[in-house]
């Protein structure tokens, strides 16, 4: 659960905003089913997106053309790593020590480690971010801060309390339902400060404009397999229904003769029934190479997934099947009989 606070609107800031802020944290902490709760400035995925210069240790002009790079900074307090589901892989967690009467220090991600010292450790280095000289404490897995899209970006993460004030996002995780866990926050954070504006969502509600595009994406590329499998199962059943009548004459002979009802079948509509077992195949291989371009369309699709490639072999099949079925029923139900009478 996400429960966003601006304490500037109440008419607090600094220190005083600071405080309170902390003391929201421990009322949160305290309420039944809540295994972690922590704070941060912003969260991923949130807009508008911001990106922070970033320089190497001596640098005196800080301009755009010296920068090492730019990543997403995120002001948080001890415990939200945990409670955003962020493992820690290295060195240790902010605390409350971490004060502006302390040393600047920061945990970045491992994009920003791996940019800015290559395999070296992190852990112990020093950048220039807002003109402060920051040391590396922590190294922390990768994430998506702006889009489910993205190339592994850069990221730090600082204490809160060496941060800008403003306004803070509590992340709660907790085992009680949502609709509970809301009326908790509610009543937690209103006696801390009653007069605050609070807003609360779930994740997954705040992800929604997020996940809308990839959404989207996958709706359209459903309707357009469906219009494509709806062409295919006409253009099987057109080719098939040709290939029958034109040899009417050719399959009550081969009755006649005595073919059974498979050879029968077979040389009804075995030519449409080869002709979609190519385009199947070549339909296969070009998603292999096009499976590069359907992950950046669809968040996560892999083709190459066996089930995936298991299913399309299946629903082809089907779509066969579907198309070659009627006049298949066509061909086994000529009367050699009546053929012959006709000619």
């Amino acid at each position: 659960m996400l429960a966003a606070v601006d304490l500037r609107q109440v008419g607090l800031d600094g220190a005083r905003a600071l405080e309170t802020q902390k003391e929201m944290i421990d009322a949160v902490r305290s309420l039944p089913g809540v295994t972690a709760v922590g704070a941060v400035r912003e969260t991923p995925m949130s807009w508008p997106r911001r990106v922070t210069p970033v320089y190497r240790p001596g640098t005196t002009e800080f301009t755009p053309e010296n920068q090492a790079l730019s990543t997403h900074l995120y002001p948080m307090s001890p415990e939200y790593l945990k409670a955003a589901g962020t493992r820690l892989l290295a060195g240790r967690d902010v605390s409350w020590q971490d004060t502006t009467e302390t040393p600047y220090v920061a945990l970045v991600n491992e994009t920003f480690a791996r940019t800015m010292w290559g395999e070296a450790r992190a852990v112990g280095q020093r950048f220039v971010v807002s003109e402060r000289s920051t040391e590396v404490v922590g190294v922390v897995e990768d994430g998506k801060y702006h889009n489910l899209m993205e190339s592994p970006e850069a990221a730090a993460f600082v204490p809160l309390l060496q941060g800008a004030a403003g306004g803070v996002v509590l992340v709660v995780r907790s085992s009680a339902a949502p609709k509970e866990v809301s009326a908790a926050l509610r009543r937690a954070l209103g006696r801390v400060e009653p007069n605050a504006p609070i807003t609360l969502r779930t994740w997954h509600e705040a992800l929604e404009p997020v996940l809308y595009p990839a959404r989207a994406a996958a709706f359209a590329l459903g309707v357009m397999g469906l219009f494509a499998a709806m062409l295919a199962v006409t253009g099987i059943f057109g080719m098939a229904a040709h290939s029958v009548s034109r040899r009417v004459r050719e399959l009550g002979i081969r009755i006649a003769l005595g073919a059974s009802d498979a050879q029968v079948v077979f040389a009804a509509v075995g030519r449409p029934t080869a002709l979609l077992g190519v385009g199947s195949a070549l339909g296969l291989l070009a998603v292999v190479f096009a499976s590069r371009l359907l992950g950046r369309i669809v968040y996560e699709a892999d083709p190459s997934d066996p089930a995936v490639l298991l299913g399309a072999v299946l629903t082809m099949a089907l779509i066969g099947i579907s198309g070659a079925a009627i006049p298949a029923l066509r061909a086994l139900a000529v009367d050699p009989a009546r053929v012959m009478r006709d000619e």
